[in-house]
């Protein structure tokens, strides 16, 4: 996502965002769980969801919660579980070199 949006919007992308925490995994690994979405995530842990769904910034605050929870109750310690592939860069500066070709 992120570097499709710096792509999009013509940006560099820093360093910093090229690994993340998928905390959708980090919480099957902790729970054995499969967490479909944000709101099973919440239930499971006995997080109350608030705010409304798909909203970027109750979203977010959902998530940390959870995070919180994750790493308080369960005991985990969270680190990096994905990255940007190289492939992913790749294909994405040949989107960028064709649309500067086709704007010549």
């Amino acid at each position: 996502m992120i570097p499709r949006q710096c792509f999009l919007s013509q940006v560099p992308q820093p360093p910093f965002l090229s690994r993340w925490v998928d905390l959708r995994k980090v919480f099957s690994d902790a729970m054995d769980l499969q967490a479909k979405t944000l709101l099973s995530m919440c239930t499971a842990l006995n997080v109350r969801f608030i705010g409304k769904s798909h909203s970027g910034i109750d979203d977010a605050r959902n998530i940390a919660r959870c995070a919180l929870v994750l790493i308080q109750e369960h005991g985990v310690v969270l680190s990096a579980t994905s990255q940007v592939s190289f492939t992913y860069i790749l294909g994405l500066f040949f989107l960028y070199t064709m649309s500067l070709l086709l704007t010549y």
